[in-house]
């Protein structure tokens, strides 16, 4: 909740320990979504001011990509709030279906033997956000790289329509 209060001296100490500077950032990768606007927005905007202030090159991965990293086969999980979930499915771990839906329907579409990676605590499994440092590393494999920072915008997903409506509008 004080994401916008803590990011830049987190960032700073961050710079510190690398022992770098900001002139020297020459590339930023953010999770576009889905998640919450308010934490998405903050992050782009970070990102966009870097980029127009500096030769700072953003790109984007999907946020249950990153919960989910270089697991197979299986879903990802993330609470959408009002007994509902963003859902990602992933087979040979590439992103082949992303939605929201609410539990009771997950619940019917996931089974037991089923990997399940993320806020797993929604449906009854353990949360389990993998290696972040591993998942990250393999989704640099697959990020998007933003031509036009003014185009960057927040992947929200709050019905299987926005899904098809988001991905029309990045083609």
């Amino acid at each position: 909740k004080k994401q916008s209060e803590g990011l830049l001296p987190l960032i700073d100490e961050m710079f510190k320990k690398a022992r770098l500077t900001p002139s020297q950032l020459n590339e930023i990768v953010i999770t576009n979504g889905p998640g919450s606007y308010t934490g998405l927005r903050i992050a782009m905007t970070f990102a966009k001011v870097s980029a127009i202030s500096g030769s700072v090159k953003v790109g984007v991965i999907n946020t249950l990509a990153l919960y989910f990293g270089n697991s197979g086969d299986g879903y990802a999980l993330l609470d959408a709030r009002g007994k509902r979930a963003y859902y990602g499915q992933f087979k040979d771990s590439i992103l082949i279906d992303m939605g929201c839906d609410y539990l009771e329907n997950l619940k019917q579409r996931i089974d037991d033997n089923t990997v399940v990676k993320g806020d797993g605590s929604l449906l009854g499994y353990a949360n389990d956000y993998g290696d972040q440092i591993a998942n990250y590393t393999y989704c640099l494999n697959h990020v998007q790289w933003i031509d036009n920072v003014d185009q960057l915008a927040p992947l929200y997903l709050k019905s299987d329509t926005d899904y098809a409506t988001q991905n029309n509008k990045q083609k």
